[in-house]
């Protein structure tokens, strides 16, 4: 019997003594911890790197990793409880914004009511990578701070704008075509969701819409 493992591999790309690229021969391959168990073989796709490309973040659906490239494994975060993971509540986004080392999780719960019509919510977590891998909490938005009834759809993406200064903040758009922004500065972990602009022909008027 075969079992899928889902694993992260990569090779170096250094420059020769003629300054041309070149790709080390020897490929790298990360195994992805599972959930309950050491492996897993239904890990997101989604993964990035900090911003001097030392070090590597990704998720196995409920929990995200900080990896050195050297040194291996460095810190785990806990998003999803194990209790509660499955396909309809796990993490649907993350990211690693490379110029201020943000990195964005979004966990996504999808509900069925009597009627059988499946309703989403989301929460969305920011933190600070740090050098040694660390993970500092910023802001969190909760689902009752996202306007009435929406969620981020699955597949849908957070962009981090910064000038490396005192702006700092995040932009998404919502299930129900809400383009909304949160300011990631100031005390506090809690966030505030500004809506700024409503796109109705955005909108998902079900789950199963694409």
């Amino acid at each position: 019997q075969v079992t899928p493992v889902d694993v992260i591999a990569y090779v170096r790309l250094n420059l020769d003594d003629n300054g041309k690229p070149a790709f080390d021969t020897t490929v790298v391959s990360v195994d992805i911890h599972g959930v309950s168990t050491p492996f897993t073989g239904e890990a997101p796709l989604d993964f990035g790197f900090g911003r001097k490309g030392e070090l590597m973040v990704f998720t196995n659906g409920a929990s995200v990793f900080s990896y050195n490239l050297d040194q291996g494994y460095l810190y785990g975060i806990g998003i999803v409880p194990e209790s509660e993971y499955s396909a309809d509540d796990s993490i649907s986004f993350l990211d690693v914004d490379p110029v201020s080392n943000v990195v964005t999780v979004c966990w996504n719960r999808k509900f069925v009511n009597k009627e059988n019509v499946a309703s989403l919510s989301s929460e969305i977590s920011f933190y600070r990578l740090g050098e040694q891998g660390t993970f500092e909490i910023l802001k969190r938005v909760y689902p009752d701070e996202l306007p009435e009834g929406s969620a981020l759809a699955n597949g849908s993406n957070v962009t981090i704008v910064s000038d490396g200064g005192d702006s700092e903040f995040a932009l998404f758009a919502t299930n129900d075509g809400s383009l909304c922004s949160v300011d990631l500065r100031g005390d506090g972990v809690d966030a505030t969701v500004k809506r700024m602009y409503h796109f109705p022909e955005l909108a998902r008027t079900s789950e199963s819409d694409t």
